[in-house]
């Protein structure tokens, strides 16, 4: 929690993405498959922290849900 208020992510614009390719925030998104395996090879692996990645998915989900985007297109 730490190292994400480290971040200062309310300095970047709501459209960017937490993690993009070098794992900080940008407008271009990173490929599920990539985001995983550097997850896994830094903080799985290296940190010996095993912990999935899956659960920041879900923050996009909310963000949908919280600026009214229908429930059809968020599933």
């Amino acid at each position: 929690m730490r190292l994400l208020k480290e971040m200062n992510l309310s300095l970047y614009p709501k459209d960017h993405f937490i993690f993009s390719e070098d794992f900080k925030p940008d407008e271009a998104n990173i490929p599920r498959k990539r985001a995983t395996e550097i997850w896994k090879k830094h903080v799985i692996d290296h940190l010996k922290i095993d912990k999935k990645l899956y659960v920041v998915i879900h923050l996009d989900i909310d963000n949908k849900i919280e600026n009214h985007t229908s429930l059809d297109a968020v599933s």
